[in-house]
């Protein structure tokens, strides 16, 4: 019987040193491929409304960033894409959320920042103030074969509205505006 097991045990043995071997050995390779998506996106630096006070009235703080929203498109293609804008409000940690945030383009175009930007629309809804608490398309590049060889870069500096309700809670409201871009 004690046969049987060193012969097991040796075989066991056997086969991890086999095992070690073939992977010791063995080439494997590895390939990573990382493409240029040709269309970068960036925000405005991070925006701080002032303090107010606490008041049994509603309040209504209006600014506009210091910077844009921007995309960078060197496609050169009949691509599409968009943007879309949205904050879910702003929390104070305690379960207290002011959800009245709105935003208002700055033109009905944006602005060229490189190259051309008239095949570059802003959403129509925007010219107005508008709630962000949903997502909302906000600039975009529609599908058309003019657009073909256009390469550009632009951007918008949009208004920010946050109604604050009467007897909000006080408190430090902080949130964060998502801008996301989708492309064909």
């Amino acid at each position: 019987m004690i046969n049987v097991y060193k012969r097991l045990f040796l075989f066991s043995v056997l086969a991890f040193c086999w095992l070690i071997f073939v992977l010791w050995w063995a080439d494997i390779e590895l390939s990573l491929e990382i493409e240029w998506i040709w269309i970068r996106h960036g925000t405005p630096s991070n925006l701080d409304l002032w303090v107010i006070s606490y008041s049994p009235q509603e309040q209504e703080i209006t600014w506009q960033f210091d910077s844009g929203f921007w995309i960078e498109d060197l496609m050169w293609l009949v691509s599409w894409h968009y943007t879309t804008i949205q904050c879910n409000g702003l929390s104070d940690g305690n379960w207290s959320i002011i959800t009245w945030i709105y935003l208002q383009a700055w033109n009905a175009d944006p602005i060229k920042v490189l190259w051309n930007t008239w095949n570059v629309l802003i959403s129509s809804g925007l010219i107005a103030y508008k709630s962000i608490y949903n997502p909302l398309v906000y600039i975009y590049k529609p599908t058309d074969p003019i657009n073909i060889w256009k390469a550009n870069k632009y951007q918008d500096i949009p208004t920010l509205k946050v109604v604050v309700p009467a007897n909000t809670t006080a408190g430090t409201y902080s949130w964060t505006i998502v801008f996301s871009l989708y492309m064909e």
